[in-house]
């Protein structure tokens, strides 16, 4: 064998072991080291193929639309916080320093937002102008929060009134959350300065100081990544995507900052309107990082939920209606047996099944109303129990509703043309129905 075929051969076992291999590995089977070198390369992969499946590039340029409407009133509600509590100034430094959007752009859209603020508190505008600026905020958060649960899955958003709440709750904690970082920073730059034990250790200092914007983008994301999604995001997987988004934010910031030195020509060519494509860009690129985040963070917290997904996706109909006859049984025996319910990962957990194929057939179940949703640990999870009286629901109780279901209104000729097929198949289904089909799921 040639060295090209040996290559060709070890990259043809590479892509195999990515697309099917890796995803057939439990973690019960590997060591705790290898289990998060394996999570790792997986989050990254379903974070690779969310960024092509969810269209980040245009849900980016949508973001980047509404943010260009949003900006201003945001600002200017957040400027007027501080304002109230006097440290304006404060929040406009640490903003400059912490979103170094192009150039000139942050003294340009200071003074829109004076303007801004300005208007509102003039005579009979005012109801008016308090009015645009809450729809405004309340408009541009929406968006995000339906990019965030477009990503997560959740079809459900908050409602306007927990959206109201949660959204004026974060204007005004942020600006708190600038002035307490901030006020942190000046305190270990100056106050500081003149301490013996500080002056040994200035080096260190300095290097906190240095990585002190990466640390509060790392807060600042991954609390975005928890707050925004309509869903429970649990703290660890919102952290690692926190972590690489705020350092790939903060890098690109650095990156683009140093670029702008070699964009005289392009200043020349557009002059004072090179602001606005610049700023496009700008918020283009940082919605795409932050959006990557979030898939980050929903690969991270699922990653069980693809095991066996190649696997899940092509099981036969056999297994399929083997898995729904035992994960009904489950649901039965515990009912049967006055024990908790089980929530979805409890019987994927507890029965070695993935997770996926157990969320479809729940869902094919709650359908059919064979089960319904109980809520335990306080309205925090969802468990499942039947929906009906488990002396009835027998073998052919569960599989004829889940055959039954859907539409059979197409205009295929069974009364002639495939009448003995029909007949066929209904002579089969009966027998089976009689001498099978009558067993109690619970006796089984």
């Amino acid at each position: 064998m040639n060295v090209g075929q040996v290559i060709k051969t070890k990259v043809t076992n590479i892509y195999k072991f990515v697309r099917d291999d890796i995803w057939r590995i439990t973690s019960s089977e590997i060591s705790k080291t290898q289990r998060y070198v394996y999570n790792s390369i997986k989050t990254v992969l379903l974070a690779i193929r969310g960024f092509s499946e969810d269209n980040l590039q245009t849900r980016a340029s949508a973001l980047t639309y509404y943010t260009l409407f949003a900006i201003i009133p945001i600002l200017a509600l957040m400027l007027g916080i501080g304002r109230g509590f006097g440290f304006q100034d404060l929040i406009i430094q640490s903003i400059a320093s912490q979103f170094k959007a192009p150039g000139k752009v942050m003294p340009f859209m200071l003074e829109f937002v004076d303007k801004y603020i300005n208007n509102i508190n003039k005579g009979v505008f005012i109801g008016i102008g308090i009015a645009a600026l809450l729809w405004s905020v309340m408009s541009g958060f929406g968006q995000i929060e339906t990019a965030f649960n477009d990503i997560w899955g959740v079809k459900k958003s908050r409602t306007f009134v927990v959206q109201f709440a949660t959204y004026f709750s974060i204007m005004f904690i942020f600006p708190l959350f600038i002035v307490a970082s901030s006020g942190l920073s000046v305190f270990i730059s100056t106050r500081l300065s003149d301490n013996f034990l500080v002056g040994l250790f200035s080096p260190v200092l300095k290097n906190i100081i240095l990585i002190s914007p990466y640390f509060i983008n790392w807060i600042l994301f991954s609390a975005l990544f928890i707050i925004v999604p309509n869903t429970r995001v649990r703290f660890m997987p919102a952290l690692f995507a926190g972590i690489f988004t705020g350092t790939l934010f903060q890098v690109f910031q650095y990156l683009y900052i140093q670029g702008q030195v070699y964009l005289t020509s392009y200043n020349a060519v557009y002059g004072g309107f090179a602001i606005i494509p610049l700023l496009l860009l700008w918020l283009q690129t940082s919605w795409l990082i932050i959006l990557l985040g979030a898939e980050i963070s929903f690969a991270a917290q699922n990653i069980s939920n693809f095991e066996f997904e190649t696997d899940s996706q092509r099981i036969s109909k056999r297994y399929k209606d083997f898995l729904t006859l035992s994960i009904m049984h489950i649901i039965i025996k515990q009912f049967e047996n006055e024990e908790k319910p089980q929530t979805a990962e409890q019987i994927s957990k507890e029965n070695s099944i993935p997770i996926r194929l157990v969320t479809d057939i729940i869902n094919q179940l709650l359908e059919v109303k064979l089960i319904h949703e109980v809520l335990i640990q306080n309205g925090k999870l969802k468990a499942y129990q039947p929906a009906i009286d488990i002396h009835k629901i027998t073998v052919s109780t569960l599989f004829d509703k889940i055959e039954q279901e859907g539409s059979e209104n197409f205009k295929i000729d069974k009364e002639k043309k495939f009448k003995s097929s029909w007949i066929k198949l209904e002579k089969i289904k009966t027998h089976i129905r009689e001498h099978e089909g009558a067993t109690l799921i619970k006796d089984l």
